[in-house]
């Protein structure tokens, strides 16, 4: 089972041209647990896809950032197959916007 937690992470952006900086808040989900129920799906050409995580997007999925390059894709589905096949947890934080629930980090869980 997995397990969901909130988190408020001031994101302070610098504005050179005025010297100033100004801040917003972005909330991100911390989703932890075991992998075993998820759903890894590939895309062609590069998109990676997670379902059945737990999240509140359509069937629990979880996607990518559209700035993810190839080596971020490859760690994502390594990690994934490494926790089924291992059974180890693992976290991931994402935000939420329109429906869409986009991964912000991830990693392995210490059992």
């Amino acid at each position: 089972m997995c397990s969901l937690r909130r988190f408020s992470i001031p994101i302070a952006l610098a504005i050179a041209a005025l010297g100033s900086s100004a801040a917003s808040a972005q909330t991100l989900t911390l989703i932890e647990g075991s992998t075993a129920a998820w759903r890894l799906q590939n895309y062609v050409p590069n998109s990676v896809a997670l379902y059945y995580t737990g999240s509140p997007c359509t069937s629990g999925s979880l996607v990518m950032p559209s700035t993810a390059v190839q080596a971020d894709q490859d760690r994502l589905w390594a990690l994934i197959m490494t926790s089924k096949a291992t059974g180890n947890s693992v976290y991931m934080y994402y935000s939420e916007d329109a429906g869409v629930c986009t991964i912000s980090s991830f990693g392995w869980d210490h059992d």
